[in-house]
């Protein structure tokens, strides 16, 4: 795709970092590890959030971070506590842990969020067989929802009878709809289109108007201003969100 800059507010982001704090609670005692590139945007709260609670952080260069070996080491000697990884990442770096066949590996390790696709049943699986105290978190976002829209913090055994991992329930201060192609709500457990409103939504994309005109909608009833995500989902009557996939064609390269 084309580069576009996202136009996000302190407020939208600063709303993130506060609802991570009332969720995860990070505190001096907590080591982050600060490994997403700066100009991605989950990089945002792996600096904000750490500053903001007065945690440490540990800056994990990128060639380390590539080798998932010496990021598990790295991950030992530094104690971290809270990380982050792209499902991707996350099965090669789990195979890696398994493969030093330790009784209680990364013992400091709180929790680790997952983001950026789909997350498979089977990591979530391995993750519980693997970590005795780690918890998982499936948090579903993107720049223009500032970071985060919704989050799942996954128990053990949670998910043994299911195929896929939902979404969860909308962050603070954020509202997450199923929009039908009628431009309307879809009802319970029916397919459509994911849409954010709320906070922590963009004003829209850096001089490019047309291509902002174009991934927003109003709300037929509310009039609020809903970013369109292009992804597939449904809201089950429980109030939890699932993923079903893209509308377009659009894949991820490396």
């Amino acid at each position: 795709g084309n580069p576009k800059g996202v136009m996000i507010s302190h407020g939208a982001v600063n709303n993130t970092l506060l609802w991570l704090q009332d969720e995860f609670n990070l505190t001096e005692s907590d080591v982050v590890a600060q490994k997403t590139s700066s100009s991605f945007t989950d990089s945002v709260w792996e600096f904000f959030w750490t500053l903001m609670a007065g945690a440490k952080m540990i800056i994990i260069p990128e060639d380390i971070v590539k080798d998932p070996i010496r990021l598990y080491q790295k991950f030992k000697e530094e104690h971290i506590t809270v990380t982050q990884f792209v499902p991707a990442l996350l099965r090669v770096f789990l195979e890696v842990v398994k493969a030093a066949g330790e009784k209680d590996p990364l013992p400091s390790l709180r929790w680790s969020f997952n983001g950026g696709e789909a997350l498979p049943v089977e990591l979530v699986q391995e993750w519980y067989k693997i970590f005795r105290c780690a918890r998982i978190a499936n948090i579903y976002g993107m720049t223009e929802s500032a970071i985060y829209a919704t989050c799942n913090k996954i128990d053990i055994g949670s998910h043994e009878n299911e195929n896929t991992v939902p979404l969860g329930t909308p962050i603070a201060n954020t509202h997450v709809y199923i929009m039908d192609d009628s431009g309307r709500e879809a009802g319970f457990n029916t397919h459509g289109q994911i849409c954010i409103g709320g906070k922590g939504v963009t004003s829209g994309y850096w001089k490019q108007p047309e291509l902002t005109e174009g991934a927003f909608i109003r709300h037929p009833e509310t009039g609020e201003r809903l970013y369109c995500t292009g992804d597939l989902g449904c809201l089950r009557p429980d109030g939890i969100f699932e993923y079903l996939g893209r509308r377009d064609e659009q894949v991820q390269v490396r």
